[in-house]
């Protein structure tokens, strides 16, 4: 999936590691977009039918945009790699702090969903999404790891 989701933005990359990141970061933040999109739209229709499943979606919504919040600072820390008056390599601890309490959200959750009441539907169509989410934002954390040194 990793090779596959940057593949088509080899000529933008190159081989430059920090292009390899912002984009994989970019990806990671339209999973996420993605992820809270479709726990946004359950939460709705739970709402109309008064489900005992809303406090859970609630939880997990909240999560979802706090997983997209900090996506975004990775990502304008990440572009600001030489600015803000710290080094790049803090800047660097910085961006993968914020994809690191991101892939905890996901997983806080995922694990809501599982402990809580929601049906088999819900759950499966939650977990599908934040399964392609955390793939994502582990994936950003290898390429981080693997290619910079984080």
């Amino acid at each position: 999936m990793c090779y596959n989701s940057l593949s088509s933005y080899s000529s933008t990359i190159k081989s430059d590691p920090i292009k390899l990141c912002i984009t994989s970061l970019n990806i990671n933040l339209k999973s996420a977009k993605k992820a809270s999109s479709v726990v946004s739209s359950l939460l709705k229709k739970a709402k109309s039918t008064s489900s005992p499943e809303v406090p859970i979606l609630k939880d997990c919504l909240e999560e979802m945009k706090d997983t997209v919040d900090e996506l975004k600072q990775a990502t304008a820390e990440m572009k600001n790699l030489n600015g803000g008056g710290i080094s790049k390599e803090e800047h660097l601890r910085n961006v993968k702090t914020w994809v690191s309490s991101a892939l905890t959200d996901e997983s806080t959750c995922t694990d809501e969903l599982e402990e809580g009441e929601a049906n088999a539907d819900t759950k499966k169509k939650v977990k599908k999404a934040i399964s392609e989410l955390s793939w994502t934002t582990s994936n950003t954390l290898a390429l981080m790891t693997n290619y910079l040194g984080y």
